[in-house]
């Protein structure tokens, strides 16, 4: 590893270089639960959609994956961007 840098490619075939190695990213367990939801917090806020999706079969993460989440029309969320030690609000979609 030369550079220490973590980069993702996106959308082409990528082999790795003898110098590179896959990165796991290890996130924290209510981040785990939030992504392995996949709930419409917008559309579904009843009682009854919560317990319905609690139920569901989670699925388990590639932890070498990108990590996106879809945010709904008419949300925001913040986003902390840690090379430059600042967060923003992003609007939904």
């Amino acid at each position: 590893i030369k550079t220490g840098k973590v980069r993702s490619v996106i959308g082409q075939t990528y082999m790795l270089e003898p110098n590179e190695e896959l990165w796991k990213k290890e996130l924290p367990t209510t981040v785990e639960e939030l992504l392995a939801k996949d709930v419409d917090p917008s559309h579904d806020r009843t009682a009854e959609a919560n317990a319905a999706a609690n139920k569901r079969k989670s699925r388990i993460r590639d932890k070498t994956r990108v990590v996106s989440f879809r945010v709904p029309h008419n949300a925001a969320v913040q986003v902390y961007d840690y090379k430059v030690k600042k967060a923003r609000v992003c609007f939904g979609p």
